[in-house]
């Protein structure tokens, strides 16, 4: 019998584990679950397989417990002003082939482990540098990622979570001048699978929430190429998919996550934004993006951490 948990979630005590059992008897096998530091609010599943031999046959027997985060469970973090992402205008034209080279001038902005939304693994294992321009009709980004193993297998989820995947959020506003509290038709939220057999596909996820629709996805660009120690990629979003009249002095509300998936599972993700309470569904999240008229700075990208308090501990029967 093994468990599997999602994340960074974990079991402690031997796991698997050997049992024998009777014709019609019952065996009783205790594991200590430990929640993620990093859990939030929302429903995760536990995995159980067991795997044995009947008439000669080798078979499994799964089950799925799903569990639910408790939001009193969670510290409550605490609003803060998030630091905003410089997004230069562009020297020249930007040319879409998966190098950065010529991205020089573009503001780094680095994601490690302070940005690590979900999962353990490290800086070394995971970690990224965005980079953003403009020009007067598109949003352009710069993504160098170190990933140890590029996965893209799911194709069919809502947002490909099981693939590493890439997930944009923008909004024609500045997050200080949003009210809602949850994602509306004013977000264009959009996920992308870079390394998809035949090419990076590219959906708008539900989550069970009306975004900004989107009548043809084919506008938005990505072009990705596999590294040494990752893959770099370049996406494009024209600006007026964002919002009418968005230009030079413009501020967008904008949020990134990057997952990152091994053998089909989703093992990790980092998020540039906020990471309070169901912070994918939020424009609460979202880090302001300035479209600056300077072609060149000096600034440094950095961005603030907020920590969960507790690890929550489940005993299964």
């Amino acid at each position: 019998l093994r468990l599997h948990v999602i994340d960074d979630w974990r079991i402690e005590r031997d796991n698997p584990r050997r049992f024998a059992l009777a014709a019609g008897a019952k065996a009783d096998l205790q594991f200590s679950v430990v929640a993620g530091k990093k859990s939030y609010a929302a429903l995760y599943p536990i995995h159980a397989y067991a795997d044995f031999r009947f008439g000669g046959q080798a078979l499994q027997a799964h089950a799925i417990l799903i569990t639910q985060v408790a939001r009193e469970a969670l510290a409550q973090a605490r609003p803060r002003n998030l630091t905003a992402v410089e997004c230069l205008a562009a020297a020249a034209p930007v040319k879409l082939d998966g190098d950065l080279s010529e991205w020089g001038e573009a503001v780094p902005v680095p994601l490690g482990e302070a940005q690590r939304s979900l999962g353990s693994l490290n800086a070394a294992e995971f970690s990224a540098v965005l980079y953003a321009l403009h020009d007067d009709q598109r949003l352009y980004l710069g993504l160098r990622v170190s990933d140890q193993e590029i996965s893209a297998e799911d194709v069919t989820s809502d947002d490909y979570m099981n693939s590493d995947y890439l997930r944009l959020y923008c909004a024609a506003q500045a997050p200080a001048l949003r009210k809602a509290s949850s994602l509306t038709t004013d977000d264009l939220v959009v996920a992308l699978n870079p390394f998809a057999k035949g090419g990076p596909l590219v959906k708008i996820p539900t989550f069970g929430i009306a975004t900004r629709p989107v009548a043809d996805l084919s506008q938005i660009l990505c072009v990705p190429r596999r590294t040494a120690t990752g893959y770099e990629a370049e996406i494009a979003v024209p600006l007026a998919l964002v919002g009418d009249k968005l230009g030079t002095g413009s501020t967008l509300g904008f949020n990134l996550m990057i997952g990152n998936a091994l053998g089909g599972r989703r093992v990790g993700e980092l998020t540039l934004g906020g990471m309070d309470d169901a912070y994918w569904l939020s424009p609460n999240s979202y880090v302001p993006l300035h479209l600056s008229s300077l072609t060149h700075s000096d600034a440094q990208g950095t961005l603030p951490v907020t920590p969960l308090s507790r690890t929550a501990t489940l005993a299964l029967e």
